[in-house]
């Protein structure tokens, strides 16, 4: 792979287009947000974050190669390999390797994207089964889960300090929503709307209910986040962000997408 990689980029032997076998395919994308934030009770102060995203993606011998490269500045200078994967299929088998979105949730979110984990990933028909290791090699993560029609039902199974400890997670998509829950993340989901308008929640309960009753468990949560945007095309967004807990803080921002 090295070879050809190196001759399409000394060469120019690249493409806008989904790759043919042996050719590299270079996608950038630029985004601006300006914003009004306000935090606690202090008054409205703007803000603002620029950055590009760079996509590659490429064929060789039968595997897809695919990466995502961001740089970024939204209060300081940030960059990030946000996805760096290799896949391919053995008959009903579908592997693939490196670091990738999917399993996460809105804490893996960056200004241009999620943040994928690394680790080694299978799926066969409905069921899918991943290792994500821990930084360091030390201990890691077992995931096994179901998909069907739309419904995920699994678990991580993490091993870390000689300890065992079991973190399920099930889900539900369909057209336009999607909605999960994994134990210790609380509960999350977005929901598109007819004219460009969605919308998004990110609710983690403190505890359990039967320890701090039904209001206190409702009412004050962990983590509550939630968002309102209105999306007319991809090159355009509008929307509000609210924070209640663990701190109150509002963002109203607009922002400009360019491929």
């Amino acid at each position: 792979m090295r070879g050809w990689l190196l001759g399409a980029l000394l060469g120019g032997s690249l493409a806008l287009a989904c790759p043919p076998e042996g050719v590299l395919c270079l996608q950038p994308s630029f985004r601006l947000e300006l914003a009004l934030n306000r935090l606690e009770a202090q008054p409205l102060t703007p803000g603002g974050a620029l950055g590009a995203l760079l996509e590659l993606r490429a064929q060789e011998a039968g595997v897809d190669y695919s990466f995502k490269l961001g740089l970024w500045y939204a209060e300081a200078l940030q960059w990030g390999l946000l996805e760096a994967q290799g896949s391919t299929r053995l008959g009903p088998v579908w592997l693939a390797y490196g670091k990738r979105t999917g399993l996460g949730g809105p804490w893996d979110e960056t200004f241009l994207g999620p943040d994928g984990r690394w680790g080694v990933f299978a799926r066969y028909e409905g069921l899918s089964a991943a290792y994500l290791p821990h930084p360091g090699l030390v201990g890691g993560e077992l995931y096994l889960g179901l998909q069907q029609a739309g419904l995920e039902a699994g678990g991580f199974l993490e091993v870390a300090a000689g300890t065992l400890r079991l973190n399920p997670r099930v889900g539900w998509q369909g057209p336009g929503f999607a909605l999960y829950w994994q134990a210790e993340r609380g509960f999350w989901g977005r929901l598109a709307l007819p004219f460009g308008l969605e919308g998004f929640f990110w609710w983690s309960p403190d505890g359990g209910l039967w320890e701090q009753g039904v209001w206190a468990w409702l009412l004050r949560p962990r983590k509550l986040l939630w968002a309102l945007g209105y999306t007319p095309d991809e090159r355009l967004g509008l929307g509000l962000q609210v924070s209640q807990a663990p701190v109150e803080a509002a963002r109203l921002y607009l922002r400009f997408h360019l491929r």
